[in-house]
């Protein structure tokens, strides 16, 4: 098998990946919400808008890459599979975020009654890892596809959306968790690790 073959096959596996962990975990944490809703559903439909439109973006490249050969780059077969392991490394970190969450997860803003701030897992370092995987994932497209449209199309909307959502989220979860959110503010990155 072509090595260019097998490396769409990888990334392939790493797009459906990323479908399956957030459709699972959108599916299987829905509860009753018995708290108040957030302020920020309507991002959460452009959240959902702009990931299908660049799953589907990403999905066009992997299987008719010739549709997009103008907006490809020359990089160098190696570092393309450097993008893929990024991309298998970002599986494993969506899941853990997921996981961590549990039953707090929501791909809405919303503070539910037995919401607990959780502070394990990656979010012991960085209290928005979600958004740090899925800005990961942007560089994966980018170098993996090598394709300019696909990465800076996600990035984009990955920065839109990201922006437009975290000031609320944080806000939500400071009205909710008070000085304990403070206090976890403090001690972390917003999507790296602080340097201490």
């Amino acid at each position: 098998m072509r090595s260019d073959v097998l490396l769409q096959i990888v990334l392939g596996a790493v797009l459906l990946s990323v479908v399956g962990i957030r459709l699972y975990y959108m599916r299987s944490m829905r509860l009753p919400s018995k708290g108040r809703q957030g302020r920020g559903v309507e991002v959460s439909l452009r959240f959902r808008l702009g990931m299908l439109c660049g799953f589907a973006l990403i999905a066009a490249a992997l299987v008719k890459p010739s549709w997009m050969t103008w907006s490809c780059l020359p990089l160098p077969l190696w570092l393309r599979w450097c993008g893929a392991g990024l991309g298998v490394l970002a599986v494993c970190l969506l899941f853990w975020v997921h996981h961590s969450l549990g039953k707090n997860f929501s791909p809405r803003l919303r503070i539910r009654q037995e919401h607990a701030l959780c502070t394990g897992g990656l979010y012991r370092w960085i209290r928005h890892p979600m958004y740090t995987v899925l800005y990961l994932l942007s560089i994966v497209w980018i170098i993996g596809l090598a394709n300019w449209l696909v990465g800076v199309f996600w990035l984009t909307i990955q920065t839109i959306v990201i922006g437009t959502r975290i000031g609320r989220e944080e806000a939500e979860l400071l009205e909710h968790f008070g000085d304990e959110y403070r206090s976890y503010m403090g001690r972390t990155g917003r999507f790296l690790p602080r340097l201490r």
